[in-house]
């Protein structure tokens, strides 16, 4: 089946971008954890759409599997009736013509993304003043040049004493802010609640397809940013930049990315890298979501900086940098801290079924954590001996100054491990207590049935997931080869400081 992409019409009202219905084919290929089993379940299981909804799809042709996809003989389509005996195996492609109903997205933040003068920002209740973002980052930074480009001055090339926010900072079609821009990059402010590129139920409310569309040209995000977050974002013009930055971001020694994020409660560590294995759970079907659960990475690790603390409303404010940079990886690893995000509805949420899930994924870490005692503290940084200024962080050897419980030896651990291993079976048991609850919440807001396509209908006019107190502050990276995009150098580029943190 082949279907023309047809664009559909939107609108932005009080700061609210909405996407009219459309139709567009999904192509889902086979996942090792499907084999055997038939694309109707894993539609209705893992994929949330209802019985009927899928049962009227097959029926009429808009939803059919194709097998030896890339062999010889392929593909071979599988449609009707077929569908329901059909075990899925390597090689499977699920067809799916949806008729596609797109969350709503706040696309303008007033109050919480307003571009502020930096040097000047207070703390509440007086705890000190938040000095020069860019000065914050180059005391803890490993990347060090006299010649730093600081792209965050629009249509210029200056040196880092300058300061980071212009006022010139132009805004596109839809209201998103523009960084830097050229013939082959543009770099913007990601709002929160807005997915980097399209997936799952958003396509024209991606980032990537609305700078598209106010930018009238194709653009390529060259690193992932989680869909609740806010702040830095870049984007290639073309494909061969889009290869060149994607490559140049995996390289951890050349790039730094910085976040900060506001916390609950006083963050005892002044600085400190926290090493933890990552995973979550998926409340819809009640499954860990890992890419292998047998062999899960133990490297992904964080480093922290207290920035300050508001004890009139005991919260923290804290810089971040990703070493790895896994899916929710900051958030995971202040929640495992004891310091999760205020306003994380998603790992310090109060609702029943968050409030579940996050119950059940540290039942599992404290198993790790009595096998593994390294991955439940951190390890302190302390700031290296040396005659040159702002050398940057290093490994300390004691616990002076660090804060409580942290980590000073150095342990081997396995590069992997298997969370099969710290699975019981009264976690699994409320694993899928946990999905039934996810179902029992889903089917309370659904308001109607769509007289196009049957599918369920919901009221909520917003996703609750409209952004969390996490910021990604600040760019860095070398510029090592040649490239069409950059000369040789470092580069710095920064996001306005949202209000939440000052």
């Amino acid at each position: 089946m082949t279907l023309a992409r047809s664009k559909p019409l939107y609108a932005i009202r009080n700061g609210v971008r909405s996407v009219a219905p459309y139709f567009h084919e999904y192509r889902t290929p086979f996942k090792e954890r499907w084999r055997g089993k038939l694309a109707p379940q894993i539609l209705q299981r893992e994929l949330g759409q209802a019985e009927a909804a899928v049962r009227a799809a097959i029926e009429s042709g808009h939803i059919y599997v194709t097998a030896n996809n890339g062999k010889a003989g392929g593909p071979v389509s599988i449609s009707g009736l077929a569908v329901y005996s059909h075990e899925l195996r390597g090689h499977d492609i699920i067809h799916n013509l949806q008729h596609c109903h797109e969350p709503k997205i706040r696309i303008s933040y007033e109050d919480t993304q307003r571009e502020q003068d930096v040097e000047s920002s207070k703390c509440e209740g007086g705890a000190g003043t938040l000095n020069h973002v860019h000065n914050i980052i180059q005391k803890y930074s490993m990347l060090r040049d006299s010649d730093e480009v600081n792209l965050s001055i629009l249509g210029q090339n200056q040196s880092s004493d300058s300061s980071m926010i212009n006022s010139s900072h132009r805004k596109t079609e839809s209201g998103i802010l523009v960084l830097y821009e050229s013939d082959t990059l543009v770099i913007i402010s990601k709002p929160g609640g807005i997915p980097t590129h399209p997936g799952g139920i958003y396509r024209y409310n991606s980032m990537s397809e609305i700078i598209a569309h106010d930018l009238a040209c194709s653009v390529w995000p060259c690193h992932r940013l989680d869909k609740s977050t806010l702040g830095v974002m870049v984007f290639a013009k073309n494909k061969t930049t889009s290869s060149e930055f994607m490559a140049l971001f995996q390289q951890k020694n050349d790039v730094e990315k910085w976040y900060v994020a506001r916390v609950r409660g006083k963050f005892p560590y002044e600085a400190c890298m926290y090493t933890c294995p990552l995973f979550t759970i998926n409340t819809t079907s009640g499954y860990i979501n890992v890419s292998n659960q047998l062999k899960t990475p133990t490297n992904s690790s964080t480093e922290f900086h207290q920035i300050y603390y508001s004890a009139m409303h005991d919260y923290s404010i804290v810089l971040c940098r990703p070493v790895t940079g896994r899916m929710h990886q900051i958030r995971i690893h202040l929640r495992n801290l004891g310091h999760p995000i205020e306003n994380d509805k998603l790992y310090n949420g109060k609702e029943s079924l968050n409030r579940m899930k996050n119950e059940i994924e540290l039942q599992i870490y404290s198993r790790i954590w009595d096998m593994f005692p390294a991955f439940a503290r951190p390890k302190v940084l302390a700031e290296a001996l040396s005659s040159e200024p702002n050398s940057g962080p290093t490994f300390g050897t004691a616990r002076e100054a660090a804060g409580p419980d942290v980590l000073s030896e150095k342990t081997q651990y396995p590069t992997t491990i298997s969370l099969a291993e710290f699975m019981t079976p009264q976690i699994e048991k409320s694993m899928n207590e946990l999905s039934a609850l996810r179902s029992k919440r889903d089917a309370k807001t659904i308001s109607g049935t769509c007289d196009e396509c049957n599918r369920p209908l919901y009221n909520t006019d917003l996703e609750p997931d409209l952004g969390i107190w996490l910021h990604a502050l600040a760019l860095k990276w070398r510029q090592t080869g040649p490239s069409a995009a950059l000369d040789p150098g470092l580069y710095f580029v920064a996001a306005p400081i949202p209000s939440w943190c000052v």
